[in-house]
């Protein structure tokens, strides 16, 4: 039987156990108790909080990018490929770039 005090919340109406802390008490309609309800919305507004994912930093997209076109040139000497040259000279570029970022 259920306390009658000025505390009750009647969102949390049914009688049950705790998904989250595996409690028998009152839970609300995803079956959590107040206190994991509580601690699950603190965790979505830190969740929230944080910014969106930005951009890779231009070193590192520079070093992929070098890493893609050497594996490309290499996939195109094993099938006995021309090298497009637009390859080659964006790959000298990106060396050229890539020391002058280090």
């Amino acid at each position: 039987m259920r306390k009658n005090n000025s505390s009750y919340n009647p969102e949390y109406s049914k009688f049950g156990r705790c998904l989250m802390c595996d409690t028998i008490k009152d839970v609300n309609e995803d079956r959590h108790c107040e206190e994991c309800n509580n601690r699950i919305k603190e965790m979505q507004r830190i969740r929230n909080n944080k910014p969106p994912l930005g951009l890779q930093p231009h070193k590192y997209w520079v070093e992929e990018r070098i890493t893609n076109i050497l594996q490309a040139v290499n996939r195109y000497i094993e099938d006995d490929r021309e090298i497009p040259t637009e390859w080659i000279e964006e790959y000298n570029q990106l060396i050229k770039e890539s020391r002058e970022i280090k």
